[in-house]
């Protein structure tokens, strides 16, 4: 029955960190045995002189505070590596991203479509890129204010990153009112069907511009794949999609 008590208390996550020394009349080996398979921290047969019952209790006491140092010391340590980690994600991610709207930035654009182009050649795969302009982007500042103009940028930025199609596909803010998406292993067709499904989202969202013929903001789409550039690199893929974009 004790030894059953002793295992349970050495046992419960409540007491089994708590140092326990068993006070016993028993010399027996295989009773010393079993009462250490029950886990304690010490055994003790009979009642020791006082001066050693008070060391073993300040040795065992040390050791058990020493422990929680160390496990509240682990604990603060894994909280720190946490927050650090949180802290260069977020680094991460504002380095990558467009300050004003959101999604990624030119640089981040750039890096992403040389890999792409790197791995479309390896793999044999294509890659896709969309060229997206706000249409009387100028005239839309010049009616309803700067501040008016930031707010139809991020949400049509909002709008293009919610409309891609496949999880590899970024979109970036290539510049003023300019933006762009990189789309690997992607055809010609079902990159015409993301920019029109890009320009009819768009489109939808009603926002007023007495500066166009619709009277609401609207966008223009070109589009490019490396299979119609050829061997030309990332470059001339921009070039191409630029071009479409100039032709939409």
């Amino acid at each position: 029955m004790a030894l059953r008590s002793l295992h349970q208390y050495c046992q419960h996550p409540a007491t089994r960190d708590t140092p326990i020394i068993v006070l016993s009349t028993k010399e027996e080996p295989q009773i010393k045995s079993a009462a250490f398979a029950a886990g304690p921290n010490d055994y003790v047969v009979k009642l020791p002189d006082t001066v050693e019952l008070a060391a073993r209790v300040r040795y065992h006491s040390r050791y058990y505070q020493n422990l929680m140092q160390r496990d509240e010391a682990y604990r603060a340590l894994r909280q720190s590596q946490q927050q650090l980690l949180e802290i260069n994600l977020e680094l991460q991610r504002l380095t990558h991203s467009d300050g004003l709207t959101g999604p990624s930035n030119r640089r981040r654009f750039d890096d992403y479509l040389n890999a792409e182009w790197d791995r479309s050649a390896q793999e044999h795969t294509a890659v896709g890129m969309l060229m997206i302009d706000v249409d009387n982007f100028k005239s839309y500042n010049d009616t309803y204010g700067h501040v008016a103009g930031d707010d139809v940028l991020k949400l049509v930025a909002r709008t293009i990153e919610s409309s891609l199609m496949q999880s590899t596909d970024l979109a970036a803010r290539f510049g003023g009112e300019e933006f762009a998406v990189v789309s690997p292993a992607t055809s010609m067709h079902a990159l015409r069907m993301l920019g029109e499904k890009i320009r009819i989202a768009v489109q939808a969202l009603n926002v007023p511009h007495a500066g166009t013929t619709t009277g609401r903001v609207t966008i223009s789409v070109g589009g490019a794949s490396d299979a119609t550039v050829g061997e030309g690199g990332p470059k001339q893929l921009l070039e191409a999609a630029d071009l479409a974009l100039y032709r939409a």
